[in-house]
């Protein structure tokens, strides 16, 4: 028997083929002639003009083009002849020092201190990028906040007259310039603050004017005197002053903790530091008011 996959045979005993007057061959009982060749078993699927599929002999696997391919469409890109790995080229990190600073870039740091970029020349400066100021905008232009620090200052002003035993105007003039003066010894200590966190202080007469605001409101508290109280309204009003100045500093400045005490405690040690040296001014000046200074 051949196999399936052999040239089909036409037979040899074909009614259209044996010649007139021959009979055809006897045949067994039962037994069937040859199937005709159905060739739809051999079309494509679908139909189309794919090439048809010959079985038989060696090219059993092979296909007759119906139509010619097309020619390959030329690409776009350039041929590149391939190259081969070199092994003894040169590494991208060969020629840099085993000790370079990776995270540091020269030429950005030129850029940002506004120098030439062709300059080589590396400084061992650290860039610092820009802080913020230790007077930041907000809370009020220093001119509305004056006015607030003034009407302030004036209420303290009336409550240092009428608290007062005696001499009820002086009493009036030395609150006055005691705020103003300590207002400047605040600008001061803003100054200190900036000078030692290495920011930038900021609008000045924005800090006046908040501090203005918060010696007036101090003054105010320091110049009540509660009957109840007695002789312990120095010991009573002095610490409240201090909190409130403390809390409209706080919300005026926004500062952090740490930052808040350094401002508050510099405004303190100038304001004690100047009132030793007028102290000391007025004991050098008057001698007879008090200890003679010493003699050689």
């Amino acid at each position: 028997m051949p196999d399936d996959d052999d040239a089909f045979i036409l037979p040899k005993h074909d009614s259209h083929t044996e010649p007139e007057g021959v009979p055809p061959p006897a045949r067994a009982v039962g037994q069937q002639g040859p199937k005709p060749l159905d060739v739809t078993k051999f079309a494509p699927p679908g139909g189309g003009d794919e090439p048809l599929k010959i079985g038989g002999g060696p090219q059993e696997h092979e296909s007759i083009p119906l139509a010619p391919p097309d020619p390959p469409k030329p690409s776009k890109f350039p041929s590149m002849a391939p190259r081969k790995a070199d092994l003894g080229a040169t590494k991208l990190m060969d020629d840099m020092d085993d000790d370079a600073d990776l995270t540091r870039d020269p030429d950005v740091e030129r850029a940002l201190r506004g120098g030439d970029p062709s300059d080589d020349t590396v400084t061992g400066e650290e860039i610092k990028l820009p802080q913020d100021p230790v007077v930041k905008e907000g809370r009020g232009e220093p001119k509305t906040v004056a006015i607030i620090g003034a009407a302030v200052l004036v209420a303290a002003v009336i409550v240092s007259v009428v608290n007062a035993e005696s001499r009820q105007f002086a009493a009036g003039v030395s609150t006055g310039y005691l705020t103003l003066f300590h207002t400047l010894t605040g600008v001061g200590a803003v100054a200190t603050l900036a000078y030692a966190e290495n920011r930038p202080t900021g609008r000045i007469e924005l800090a006046a004017a908040r501090m203005f605001v918060a010696v007036a409101a101090f003054m105010l508290v320091l110049g009540l005197r509660f009957a109840a109280l007695r002789n312990f309204n120095g010991w009573v009003i002095a610490p409240a002053a201090a909190v409130l100045y403390y809390a409209i500093v706080w919300v005026l400045f926004r500062l952090p903790r740490r930052q808040m005490q350094i401002l508050a405690g510099a405004h303190a040690g100038i304001a004690i530091l100047l009132y030793l040296l007028l102290a000391v001014h007025t004991w050098a000046s008057n001698p007879a008011a008090g200890m003679a200074p010493p003699t050689q």
